[in-house]
């Protein structure tokens, strides 16, 4: 018998009414993780429609926690002919470099801005999307046949 033989029993078992004595945690974990990224993604689609422009890391602001060191970039950015400035809510534990160019979100009422960047635009989707297929996987593979 190959490991996949028995994947559709194990769906039907799944999605049956059967009642189970033990939980699966393994499936707990894994809709957890697919609620992070929904929530994540529904956030970040909000943004579609939010302006874009460049901005500078001018300074740093550090956080140390338990002895770790964490950066937060003060990028400055012009709006509608204004200078303004703020600290990303999105630090780093790598020291960035500055001064660097940076991409700044702006909300359409110009009240709301964010330092946009690959990493905190994916990391917290991609890491529990792959983390959600390895525990629905597991917790799938672990049902009853």
């Amino acid at each position: 018998m190959l490991p996949f033989d028995n994947v559709g029993s194990r769906w039907r078992c799944l999605l049956s009414h059967e009642k189970s004595s033990k939980m699966n945690v393994e499936l707990f974990i894994g809709i957890i993780c697919l609620v992070i990224v929904g929530w994540h993604e529904s956030s970040w689609w909000k943004r579609r429609q939010w302006n874009r422009t460049t901005g500078e890391v001018i300074d740093l602001s550090e956080r140390k926690k338990q002895g770790k060191v964490t950066y937060f970039p003060i990028i400055k950015f012009s709006c509608s002919g204004k200078e303004r400035e703020f600290t990303s809510k999105y630090g780093s534990s790598m020291k960035p470099k500055v001064p660097s160019e940076a991409i700044v979100i702006v909300s359409p009422d110009e009240q709301t801005m964010e330092h946009y960047s690959n990493s905190n635009r994916w990391m917290l989707t991609l890491i529990p999307f792959v983390m959600a297929l390895a525990f629905l996987i597991k917790g799938v593979l672990s049902l009853p046949s």
